[in-house]
């Protein structure tokens, strides 16, 4: 079995604004746990768009770097959609994000989405990971299986970080957990009260401010059931408005 993972830096959150600066790809025989192909590209940028200096100072690439090395947009995303031909899968960590800016990015230049036909599956929403194991910060993920990814955000770097964590647990389930519908429950804790939810596995998400879990449709009750505060639920990509639990 192959599967393309997939790492993007961006210069933001927003895919209709943002662009990707990086493309990290990493074709990966499961059984064997290896690369068979390996891409990493730093992407050129329009001069309309400006780097946030908080993302340049976390990753190290800055605007002088992408003028010297940054590729043509057009050419890469062509040569990743020809990458993932040989994909029986798909892999990245939150990989809601990743697709929602492949898919803006081969728009933008006029490509085929190919690889949206493919299953996606999600290191972090996706692997059943011990209890004890509260985070889903890759480089923790990564000290908690006992490693360190020594080029935390870069791209190459931590699509090969995902694989070593994801391939000491079961890809049968995990491709049964991505094959659900998904849920986003959301907490309703006030800041004093943040640690019941991150104890619980939910995460800050800096978009609308809020603490968020996603569950597979089979577990969405039982997950729901543990938590000893107010949770918002609806289904994830399908439904914009929240619902409360009855």
């Amino acid at each position: 079995m192959y599967i393309l993972g997939i790492d993007f830096e961006t210069t933001g959150l927003d895919e209709n604004q943002d662009v990707v600066t990086e493309i990290g790809a990493v074709l990966w025989d499961w059984e064997n746990k290896m690369p068979v192909r390996i891409m990493d590209e730093l992407l050129a940028i329009p001069d309309n768009i400006k780097l946030n200096p908080v993302l340049v100072e976390m990753n190290g690439i800055s605007g002088e770097l992408l003028a010297e090395f940054g590729k043509d947009p057009v050419e890469e995303f062509g040569k990743l959609n020809e990458m993932g031909e040989k994909a029986d899968y798909l892999m990245a960590h939150n990989a809601g994000f990743d697709k929602k800016f492949y898919e803006a990015s081969i728009k933008k230049t006029g490509g085929q989405p190919a690889l949206s036909e493919k299953i996606w599956l999600d290191s972090s929403a996706d692997v059943k990971y011990p209890v004890s194991i509260k985070t889903r910060k890759l480089g923790f993920l990564a000290a908690e299986h006992g490693f360190l990814n020594p080029f935390a955000h870069r791209a190459v770097f931590d699509v090969l970080t995902m694989f070593r964590v994801a391939g000491d647990y079961d890809i049968k389930e995990i491709i049964k957990c991505a094959s659900e519908q998904k849920y986003e429950l959301k907490a309703k804790v006030t800041f004093d009260e943040k640690q019941k939810a991150r104890d619980l596995g939910f995460r800050w998400n800096v978009e609308d401010r809020s603490w968020i879990k996603i569950v597979g449709e089979s577990e969405f009750r039982d997950e729901a059931g543990k938590c000893d505060f107010g949770v918002l639920y609806r289904k994830k990509d399908k439904e914009k408005d929240w619902k409360s639990l009855e």
